[in-house]
This record gives C-alpha cells, structure tokens and sequence, in this order.
C-alpha cells in the first residue's frame, strides 16, 4: 500500500480514499492523513466487506470526480498519466487494467478507471464484484468498456511465494542484479539504507559481529543484534529489532521485526515472523513453541541509555526557563483551591523498559499535576485557566526527571481510557514509554474523535527516529503557547 500511495503522489495524485474493512486500525494507524507523502488521505470503513465494487459504492460520498481504483493488496508499478489518457480518449463509463505480456493469456489486474455514472449500475449495501458481476452487467447492458493493457511489472501477491519474489524483484534492482527491463519497470521503489557492504544494506544502531558470513544481496534493518558466525543470505532480510544469535544460518528468508532466531537454527526459503515459521513454497506454517529456537524479541536499543539522560537535561532545562509560570500555577492553585498539587494515576510503558529491553508492560505512573479543582469538583476563578490552558500539566516535567516519563512518547493514558483499549493495534502504543509531549499533543485537534490520539501513537512508535523527536519538540512550545494564550 505504501509503494502505491507513492505512485499516486508521483504521478500527482493527491485525494486518496481508502477503503477499508479488515486490519481498519492498523492501516489507519499506519498511514495516518497521508502527510509522510504529501497526500490527503480520507477513509472509508465498512462494518463488513461488500467486495471491491460494493466498497467503491460505500465511498461514494467521498468521490467527486473520475476516479482510479487500485487493489491494496497487490503491487503494480502503473503509467497512471497514460493510463488517465487513453480513458478520456476512450470515452468509456469503465476502462479495465489487463495485464498481457508475449503470448499469455490476458489477466485483469484489480485496477479500474470510473466515471461517476457507474454507481447507477452498483446496488447498495450489498456485496458486488467489480469482475464478476458489475462488468458482466455492464456488458450484457451493451455498455462499452474500455481495456488498458499494463505490460510494465505487476505481482499480485496472492501467496507467500509472490510475496517473496516480489521482495527479490525489489532486492536485484536496488542491487542491480535486474535486467535493464525490469529496472524500467520497477521505478517507484524508494529505499532508505546504509550501504553496508558490495550489496549488502544496513539501518542504524546494529550489533554485527565481525565473523557473521554475508552473502549478498542481504538487507538488515534497525537496532539488531547479529551474533558471531552467523550466515546470512543471500536474499535475505531482517526487520529491525531482531537478534539473529550465534552460528544461525538464514538464506533466501525473511525475518520479520521484533523476532529472535537462536543458536544454530538453520532457515531457508522461510517466513518467520515472532515464533511461526512459515515455508515460501508451501504456505505450511509452523508454530514454534521453544523460546530458545524462535520467539518474539525486544532488542535494547543502544541509544535508549543517551536518550534518557538527555530528556533529563532538556527537562532541568525547561524546569529552569519555565520557573515564572511553576511559580504562577503554584501560586493560583494554593489560592483557588488550598493546595498546590495533586497526584494523579496514569498508564504507560516507563522509560527503564525500553532501556533495559525488557518484556514490555504498562505500568501505575503516579503524576503529578497542579491542582486546579476544589473539593466540590469545580474549578475556581484562577484556576480554570490553569486547567483549560494546560498550564497544570508542567509538573509533569518533574515526572521525566524521576524517570517515570519520557520527553516525547505516547500519551499517558486515564484508567478509563486503557481500560476502552480492546483492539490489536491499539496495544502497539505499549511499544515505546510515555512522554511529557508526543505526536499526541501537537498534532491532534479538539474536533478529532475519542481514538485519534492512540492512531496517533501507533503511527509515532512505527515511524519514530530522532530527527521526527526533534520536530515534535519544535512543535511543542508553539502549541503549548497557543493554548496559554488562547485558552
């Protein structure tokens, strides 16, 4: 989905809707408003799946214009702007994508062109197939279509195996292993990583012992730990957070995010993901219940130890440049309700967890915060500025000092609100600490639903790096005066 919204925006393309049903949170979490890329996304849900063409009709209300239609599970590297052009040269209600090359048989690809008038022949609330029922339709209504025919790549990733030719497709270009053809066709990879070795690739913050045998191509992501005679590749990839232990040996495999693989164990044409491997050419999977073999990982990340003790020097910072306004605060929560702070109960992963790599769980954060409610519940003349303002939160500061919050994170959580969370996705948040300030605070309007601050937070553990911490702290004081001044 990802390389596709990338076509999009490349060739232009801006107002995407995506429609979704099955893993809802997690592709919203993931691809948030489409900022990353320079779109504007907006979503369509649906309590359940009516087929491509019945989702197509469920977002109706969001589609203006002709619109393209394109499948999120399969990857196409498509010339839109000649695809755009032979439809309105066509004049056709539909025009089909097939997929021909040589003397194959035609295959139609998923994506399609429509003109607004084709929801006249989609029903309503009812599951409809674009190939099997709207064209049949269509046809026997002797309404003309129109037929693209795409000859550049196209893999529909219907199995694991497609899955795993599609990564080495991806792999000979980046390493130029590909034919001239196939890297003309292959024009909307973009790929982020350290040149390693002769094609070999790697992210930051790795261990790699000096006796690991690499035989390109092989790509590693962040933060891992690849312990010493080690044989990797070749097409071989490792997700970021992984520890490949001693003498393992992993070729033509793909090793998911967060996964332990242990000493000796051998992995070839495998997709292993947490403690299930699966068999590329099969599909069979296997479910490994020995944590010594194959488990779940949590990598210490080797600049966790720095990163805690600089939230504390820029929270002494703060505390020190922010003294007028503690002293403010202080003074109009003594006088409106007779004392100067209160402790409050919020849930969240602790900085020490994430610094020491272990097993990650929430925990109790005792907070504390001004005080801005009498004993009647209410707030007092001085302190519902304290209160609407945010002001009464700059005591957390002292919170990152004790080390029980960090700087930037997820959002501390209400015992109500970690009680709402029920979905997978949702407890992605539990992968990095709570934080004084996050994407959370800066970014998230009063308008937005209940939930938007947790996709928020998936969306930052996913996608975090030093540079978007950065930017979240440039953000942060803006914000923050805003609300002072505003409020």
């Amino acid at each position: 989905m990802a390389y596709t919204i990338e076509m999009l925006a490349q060739a232009g393309i801006h107002d995407i809707v995506i429609c979704i049903q099955h893993m809802s949170g997690n592709i919203e979490a993931s691809f948030s408003n489409g900022r990353r890329w320079g779109v504007n996304i907006q979503y369509s849900l649906q309590r359940d799946s009516l087929g491509d063409a019945g989702a197509v009709k469920w977002a109706r209300g969001l589609l203006d214009d002709s619109f393209i239609v394109l499948q999120g599970d399969s990857f196409i590297e498509l010339d839109i702007p000649e695809l755009i052009e032979s439809h309105q040269q066509s004049n056709s209600l539909l025009t089909k994508v097939t997929n021909k090359k040589d003397n194959q048989e035609s295959q139609p690809t998923g994506c399609y062109i429509f003109e607004q008038a084709i929801f006249d022949s989609i029903p309503n609330r009812q599951t409809y197939d674009i190939e099997t029922q709207l064209i049949p339709k269509l046809i026997a209504n002797q309404v003309s279509i129109h037929e693209f025919n795409h000859k550049n790549y196209w893999n529909p990733v219907t199995s694991f195996e497609t899955l795993q030719n599609l990564q080495s497709d991806f792999i000979d270009v980046v390493a130029n292993n590909a034919n001239e053809k196939d890297r003309d066709q292959l024009k909307t990879i973009s790929f982020n990583g350290n040149r390693f070795g002769p094609k070999v690739w790697a992210g930051n913050n790795n261990i790699i012992h000096p006796s690991v045998r690499i035989f390109p191509p092989v790509i590693i992501g962040d933060n891992c730990q690849v312990g010493k005679d080690v044989e990797l590749g070749p097409y071989t990839v490792v997700g970021s957070n992984c520890i490949i232990d001693d003498e393992a040996s992993i070729r033509q495999s793909t090793v998911t995010e967060k996964t332990y693989i242990g000493k000796l164990v051998n992995v070839e044409d495998k997709i292993i993901t947490s403690n299930l491997i699966i068999d590329v050419p099969t599909a069979k999977s296997t479910y490994i219940t020995d944590p010594f073999l194959i488990s779940g990982a949590t990598p210490p990340m080797i600049n966790n130890g720095f990163r805690l003790i600089l939230d504390k020097i820029i929270a002494v910072i703060l505390l020190i440049l922010l003294s007028p306004l503690l002293l403010l605060a202080g003074l109009m929560a003594i006088c409106g309700t007779g004392r100067i702070f209160k402790s409050v109960e919020r849930i969240g992963v602790i900085p020490s967890d994430i610094v020491s790599g272990n097993v990650l769980s929430p925990s109790r954060l005792n907070l504390i915060h001004f005080n801005t409610r009498r004993k009647n519940g209410k707030t007092s003349i001085l302190t519902h500025w304290v209160e609407h303002s945010g002001l009464y939160r700059i005591s957390e500061l002292f919170g990152v000092l004790s080390g029980r919050l960090s700087l930037i994170g997820v959002k501390p959580l209400s015992t109500e609100e970690a009680d709402r969370l029920i979905e997978d996705w949702q407890f992605q948040r539990y992968s990095f600490s709570a934080g004084f300030t996050g994407l959370w605070y800066t970014e998230q309007n009063h308008e937005e639903r209940e939930d938007a601050a947790l996709i928020y937070d998936v969306y930052y553990v996913a996608m975090r790096s030093f540079r978007e911490d950065m930017r979240i702290l440039a953000k942060t004081l803006p914000r923050w005066t805003k609300n002072l001044l505003f409020s």
